[in-house]
């Protein structure tokens, strides 16, 4: 019996990652619509939204959520698990009526859809949500507004992204 493939695992430097982020903030930047502020999805969209807010000059503000648990004694998050949001967004700043909201990655998209409906719901005056990630697989259900980097599948796998402060605790941080 053949083996099964091993998804492509592409290991993003800090440099790489900045180098992204940038490039996409740059896009963000060119766009002619004026946002109120950046909303990152925890836990891969902190840095990014934290990064792009500081270069557009933007308050930030976060959503807590979770599609992806650690196997039982890992460290590593890689098994696909139903999206829970938070119960609010964190921000000092007042919730205006454009928000950036930004992500790592639309892999499967339903963390930015289900984001996006949480924030249609809570804040019923916003005019526009305006989508951004760093990396967006091209299977992905929904298409961001802007992407940084498009995934496309190798040899019918689709590519696994370790990022810089994941590979940081890959093994045990504490030894």
């Amino acid at each position: 019996m053949p083996r099964a493939r091993q998804p492509r695992t592409i290991q993003v430097s800090w440099d790489e990652y900045f180098q992204l982020i940038t490039r996409l903030a740059k896009e963000l930047y060119k766009n002619s619509l004026q946002y109120d502020m950046v909303v990152g999805i925890a836990n891969g969209g902190l840095v990014p939204a934290l990064i792009i807010s500081y270069l557009l000059g933007l308050p930030v503000g976060y959503i807590a959520a979770r599609s992806y648990r650690a196997p039982k004694g890992s460290l590593r998050r890689s098994v696909r698990d139903r999206v829970v949001l938070s119960r609010s967004l964190c921000t000092t700043a007042k919730v205006g009526r454009t928000i950036l909201l930004v992500d790592d990655i639309t892999d499967s998209g339903t963390t930015m859809e289900r984001s996006m409906a949480w924030l249609r719901e809570r804040y019923p005056r916003l005019r526009a949500i305006v989508t951004a990630t760093i990396w967006h697989k091209t299977c992905s259900d929904y298409e961001p507004d802007f992407a940084a980097q498009l995934l496309k599948p190798h040899h019918g796998q689709w590519p696994w992204i370790v990022q810089p402060m994941e590979r940081q605790f890959e093994e045990q941080p504490f030894e």
